[in-house]
């Protein structure tokens, strides 16, 4: 997993540099109402897009280690319990698994954490996801988040126990679907502000008013204005784009590695130990 680099720079009001190895910025500022019209090498935000009509990448995002699996005899069901000595989410330390079969013959597995009702779809690509999060511009990277039904990848049995990683991108999915993509020349990649790196200011402290932010080279010679809250995600491991627009990003895992004995379910989830019991039908 590659992580940006942070850089200061001071000139005038202090900017910090999320110094990505892009060099050359193309497009513009995205007013996070529709994703762009699939052009490559574009550098002007087509205007004959409709509003909402794309809002996807050009082929589906695949997660490593994905394919077709069979469950062991006895295991299908809910299957809740919690974690031991710690949670990845600071709520609640409730978890739950729902296995099933599906009509096809393979297997789906699920995973929720705690007990809160899973946020809305995102509903702005400007604002912070999901609703609530505190304003800043530090730079952001997905976690797990209370309420929502994770699907289960990378898959395997090895008889009774089971493998298998989280996409921590996955809320994001709505929120990414919102956003432009822009392809970044020197890198042959898209991204969902036009560059891989960029900075933000703040105004006096007796001036008051919101830190604003922009999207930049690495040297900082190209500066586009963006949101902060597009500039901190767009710059994690939230979304990925293609000429088609952009969906969540299957970069950031939590592995799971927990054995099923009987009515039980004990293992590891996330570096903690979790416990679960079969519900009763």
């Amino acid at each position: 997993m590659t992580i940006s680099k942070l850089t200061t720079v001071s000139a005038g009001l202090a900017f910090m540099f999320l110094a990505c190895d892009a060099h050359t910025l193309i497009g513009m500022v995205p007013d996070g109402s529709a994703p762009d019209d699939g052009a490559p090498h574009r550098d002007v935000l087509a205007p004959d897009v409709p509003v909402g009509t794309e809002g996807h990448t050009c082929t589906p995002v695949t997660f490593p280690g994905d394919a077709p699996y069979t469950l062991p005899a006895g295991v299908a069901g809910t299957w809740t319990g919690y974690f031991q000595g710690g949670s990845p989410v600071p709520t609640s330390d409730v978890i739950k698994f729902s296995i099933q079969q599906l009509a096809d013959g393979s297997g789906e597995v699920r995973v929720t954490i705690g007990t809160a009702a899973p946020p809305p779809p995102a509903a702005s690509a400007t604002d912070y996801y999901p609703p609530g999060v505190p304003t800043d511009v530090t730079f952001r990277i997905p976690t797990l988040i209370e309420g929502v039904s994770y699907l289960a990848h990378a898959v395997t049995w090895q008889g009774t126990r089971l493998k298998f990683l989280l996409s921590e991108a996955q809320p994001w999915e709505s929120w990414c679907a919102l956003q432009s993509s822009y392809f970044v020349a020197d890198q042959s990649r898209y991204n969902c502000i036009p560059g891989f790196g960029g900075g933000w200011s703040f105004p006096p402290v007796d001036a008051g008013g919101e830190p604003s932010c922009t999207a930049s080279d690495v040297q900082g010679t190209k500066q586009t204005p963006v949101s902060c809250p597009q500039l901190s995600q767009c710059n994690g491991q939230f979304c990925t784009c293609d000429s088609c627009g952009c969906a969540a990003a299957a970069a950031v895992a939590s592995s799971f590695d927990v054995t099923f004995d009987a009515d039980l379910v004990t293992g590891v989830g996330d570096g903690h130990n979790v416990r679960l019991t079969r519900n009763a039908n």
